[in-house]
């Protein structure tokens, strides 16, 4: 829907590739560094939640 709003984490790694996509632009995608945008911005998202929850998820 397209009056709904993203995710800023969504967008923020939206704009990352496309800032890569841009700049290699011509070139051929290395699909490997689309990866590891994409698992650098999850590890910094996993780091703030671990840094945020200072209880255990889980018990037993």
């Amino acid at each position: 829907n397209p009056n709904d709003k993203s995710n800023p984490i969504f967008e923020s790694l939206l704009h990352s590739i496309n800032v890569y996509l841009l700049r290699n632009k011509g070139a051929t995608t290395d699909f490997n560094l689309i990866r590891d945008i994409t698992e650098r911005n999850i590890d910094t998202e996993d780091d703030d939640i671990s840094q945020t929850v200072t209880v255990p998820l889980y018990l037993g």
